[in-house]
């Protein structure tokens, strides 16, 4: 007795067989609504973007200026196929064209181009850019600083190498 009760409450639902496939429907729902929602809120603004960036890189062209995806700002000297030869003011450079993130805003600085004029050239012949580099390392200031105070009247100890061996060759202290 007990296997027909269990029989009976084991049965198609009142429904008949479409209730089997609502219930299929509805626990599918909740899916096909989170898809939805990443489609219009990920997805496509991105395809849109995609879009739009593929479309500004088709259209660059000879002296517009660009950003680079790391961050340098140049003008176009020179189109290849997927090759943009950018100059950088004092410099050129030659990057993928897909490494060009994006047209500077009107109020980005943008260097001139290279062949902009004769008197930013005349400029940049007659005052050079000095570079200079020191490495300071605490043992060597120290040691100076101690030559100076032993010595005061002697010229002051100035160290340009670095390393132990540099240090200790330049240092009237250690001789």
């Amino acid at each position: 007795m007990s296997f027909i009760s269990t029989a009976y409450a084991m049965g198609a639902p009142a429904g008949g067989a479409a209730g089997g496939e609502a219930s299929l429907l509805g626990g599918l729902m909740p899916f096909i609504l989170i898809f939805a929602v990443f489609y219009f809120l990920l997805i496509r603004p991105q395809q849109k973007k995609t879009k739009q960036h593929r479309e500004m890189l088709a259209a660059l062209k000879k002296g517009d200026a660009v950003i680079t995806a790391g961050g340098l700002y140049g003008r176009i000297v020179e189109t290849r196929d997927d090759v943009v030869v950018l100059d950088l003011g004092n410099s050129t450079v030659t990057i993928a064209r897909g490494y060009i993130s994006g047209v500077p805003s009107s109020g980005q600085n943008v260097p001139a181009s290279a062949g902009s004029s004769k008197k930013d050239k005349k400029d940049a012949k007659a005052k050079p850019a000095k570079a200079t580099a020191v490495v300071e390392e605490p043992e060597v200031v120290e040691a100076a600083e101690v030559a100076q105070e032993e010595a005061p009247e002697a010229a002051p100890v100035v160290v340009a190498e670095s390393g132990d061996n540099a240090a200790k060759e330049n240092d009237p202290a250690v001789k």
